[in-house]
């Protein structure tokens, strides 16, 4: 999920050179043209009042994401930075999103030793994937957690448990 600086200034509502300054210490993709930028890190620039005024709802809104909607990058510290981030009612719509990733991949065939051990840090990821996140932050009314839990599970932890599984 990426970015330019322009949906940021529009979605944040400050100046182009504004949103480039922020955007400085965030990775980009510089084969890109204009360049785009992580939504998780972009989203980690914005100050409270910004998100409390819904800048992190129209800035997740602009985003459309292309290829695999179920593989987030493995940084679980960005996850936990934005979860910190979130207004009250995105945490208590996200740990609605955490309960039922826990409960499908349980009453799944996921539910092996290894992704077991690491469901909780694949819950906090679970913030990172484009749907849920929409979910959270309020650009769309629903998302089928319960639906994708099991795939996200396989697709994010590591590959070790695949015979487990099988």
């Amino acid at each position: 999920m990426n970015i330019t600086v322009f949906d940021y200034a529009d979605a944040v509502g400050v100046h182009p050179g504004t949103a480039r300054r922020r955007l400085e210490s965030v990775p980009r993709d510089v084969r890109s043209r204009p360049h785009r930028y992580g939504l998780a890190d972009a989203l980690l620039t914005l100050k409270k009042k910004e998100v409390d005024g819904g800048a992190m709802r129209r800035l997740v809104a602009t985003v459309v994401v292309q290829g695999d909607r179920l593989y987030v990058a493995e940084d679980v510290t960005a996850a936990k930075a934005l979860f910190a981030l979130l207004p009250q009612d995105c945490r208590a719509r996200f740990d609605v999103a955490r309960s039922l990733f826990f409960t499908s991949v349980a009453n799944s065939a996921m539910a092996v030793p290894s992704v077991m051990e690491s469901a909780g840090i694949l819950a906090d990821l679970l913030l990172l994937q484009p749907d849920v996140l929409r979910c959270v932050v309020g650009v769309d009314a629903t998302c089928d957690v319960a639906g994708i839990a099991p795939a996200f599970a396989l697709v994010n932890c590591n590959n070790s448990y695949l015979e487990e599984a099988a």
